[in-house]
């Protein structure tokens, strides 16, 4: 073997340890990050959904904000840009002095690398009163907003309220929150004011409450 052949040939075993050394720093960099049930993720919806429109079963898809858009986003939880599936749980169209209903759930997260991950996830309103941060800066419901069921309702101007069920024989509406248009009081959803369909366009901001832990390796 000549000089330059031996040379070559420590020159690529030398590249190949740095491409080794790199692969090991970053093995040992990585961390798995556990989300505990009850972490809120802010996502923007990317598919136009609405009570008159849409269908029960239709699927849709939200994408995870950037902290740099989004003051309330850490990006601790879920790396920006990682999507989120949702289907319609139930709808129901507006239809005389009746608002419409839009009933969402969300069942997978797929991160940028392309991994997914099963999830039961909810509806949650991102107002202070819903949403509070933990020790790692973290969104997460707050009490009494860790279990309870929100459903979309057309009442109002905008997308519609955001509003909580209480499981009964009349399915009484309860607790109004903040919702992707206006909130409003539990009086004016009872007199009925304004009925109108839900309409949920793409871009719409969605909290989305994880209903069990959630875990994943992270570089």
């Amino acid at each position: 073997m000549n000089t330059q052949t031996t040379n070559n040939t420590f020159r690529l075993l030398g590249i190949a340890a740095v491409f080794a050394l790199s692969g090991a720093s970053v093995k040992a960099q990585s961390h798995t990050v556990s989300l505990s049930a009850g972490t809120v993720v802010a996502a923007h919806l990317q598919d136009d959904l609405s009570s008159n429109n849409s269908n029960k079963g239709d699927h849709f898809t939200a994408t995870v904000d950037d902290s740099s858009s989004n003051s309330n986003w850490n990006s601790n939880s879920l790396p920006a840009g990682s999507k989120i599936d949702g289907y319609v749980r139930s709808v129901v169209p507006q239809k005389d002095k009746n608002p419409g209903i839009l009933d969402l759930a969300f069942n997978r997260v797929i991160l940028p690398d392309g991994r997914s991950y099963s999830i039961q996830g909810s509806l949650i309103s991102l107002d202070n009163k819903s949403v509070t941060k933990d020790k790692h800066g973290r969104l997460v419901a707050a009490k009494g907003h860790t279990t309870n069921r929100l459903t979309y309702v057309g009442y109002g101007a905008g997308a519609g309220a955001l509003v909580g069920i209480l499981t009964s024989r009349k399915h009484v509406l309860e607790d109004t929150l903040l919702g992707a248009g206006a909130g409003y009081l539990f009086g004016a959803l009872q007199k009925g004011k304004n009925p109108s369909n839900v309409n949920l366009k793409t871009g719409t901001q969605l909290g989305v409450r994880l209903d069990n832990r959630l875990s994943y390796s992270r570089n």
